[in-house]
């Protein structure tokens, strides 16, 4: 994630993984928001970066999730609660979570 992030700084262009990527680092370095995942479909080829789920929940359904949890897509130029998002029936797959010391 640190790569991607870092060399789609570099180059201003990346995929969908490459910019949530650096959606990520950013929200975690800048903003100092946690909880943040990293997540991807699991059946298919897209990632993106979710704000606030609790740690409790399953992330793999997100139909499931608190209200609180928030969707931040960069590829799609999407941020929105998750509940409100076309991703919410989807079966999703962690890649990565950054939660406070």
């Amino acid at each position: 994630m640190e790569s991607a992030a870092y060399w789609g700084k570099q180059w201003g262009c990346g995929n969908c993984g490459v910019q949530s990527a650096m959606a990520f680092v950013h929200l975690r370095d800048v903003c100092k928001l946690f909880p943040l995942d990293w997540l991807q479909l699991k059946h298919g080829d897209h990632g993106f970066v979710v704000i606030g789920r609790d740690h409790g929940t399953n992330p793999s359904t997100p139909h499931h999730w608190n209200n609180e949890a928030v969707l931040c897509d960069p590829w799609n130029d999407t941020a929105c609660r998750m509940n409100e998002s076309s991703l919410r029936h989807s079966e999703l797959q962690l890649i990565y979570r950054h939660e406070p010391a």
